[in-house]
């Protein structure tokens, strides 16, 4: 690893306490981003605000936990979301078309996320193919995962088409007792596909989308051009 090819963002826990790892001393993990690179290369906003939500949520309810959860992110890009679920006691699949920045991450904080609660799987949204209920990309069970991330994916037409399907494939065609989670920053060039995407989502009777409004939200981690949506099957 050149160090001329990445840069480090630090980000801490609120609340070092829930993290899993047996080192009182850890308060963030440390994710390596390219400087040389496309959407995939860094953390970006909306999931730093998606995470910054799960933990404000565990912290204001202490009877909520997510050492139960199996967690799959899709697009994880640098690994940031998942790894930070992981911490977090969550059995995570991490999934993206190139899992380098993604492996290399895991390695850069591998005091803090242990192997057992992480793996990582090549997942392409346009290969319905790869879509399988036994074990979802020989992980495990599509019945036994309780939530999907999806976080700053919305970037064109045909991957959008993809989440969409693939979400209807998850929650209609399998009629799985799971949730997604959607974050996204509004972008004048991408203003359209989002709406149409929002729209598909809202006009279809078989899900129920709820918006995760500002009172919910951390109050340091949110603005108005971030963006969460839940999505269940109704």
């Amino acid at each position: 690893m050149s160090s001329e090819e990445y840069f480090e963002r630090v980000i801490h826990f609120d609340n070092p306490q829930f993290n899993i790892s047996t080192s009182t001393s850890i308060d963030s993990i440390r994710i390596l981003q390219k400087y040389d690179s496309d959407e995939s290369g860094v953390v970006w906003d909306a999931s730093l605000m998606l995470a910054k939500y799960l933990e404000h949520g565990r912290s204001i309810n202490c009877n909520k936990s997510f050492s139960n959860l199996s967690v799959v992110e899709l697009g994880s890009g640098t690994g940031f979301l998942g790894i930070w679920m992981a911490t977090l006691g969550s059995s995570v699949l991490l999934t993206d078309l190139n899992l380098t920045l993604i492996e290399l991450n895991l390695k850069h904080n591998k005091e803090i996320v242990c192997c057992d609660y992480v793996q990582t799987a090549i997942f392409d949204w346009l290969d319905r193919t790869s879509y399988q209920t036994d074990k979802f990309l020989n992980w495990k069970p599509l019945k036994h995962i309780d939530l999907f991330l999806i976080s700053d994916c919305l970037y064109y037409k045909e991957g959008i088409d993809a989440i969409y399907q693939f979400i209807q494939w998850v929650l209609i065609d399998c009629r799985m007792d799971c949730q997604f989670l959607v974050s996204y920053e509004d972008r004048d060039d991408k203003a359209e596909m989002v709406q149409n995407f929002l729209e598909l989502l809202a006009n279809n009777k078989y899900l129920e989308v709820t918006t995760i409004v500002n009172d919910q939200l951390h109050p340091e981690f949110r603005s108005p051009d971030l963006h969460i949506i839940k999505i269940i099957h109704c």
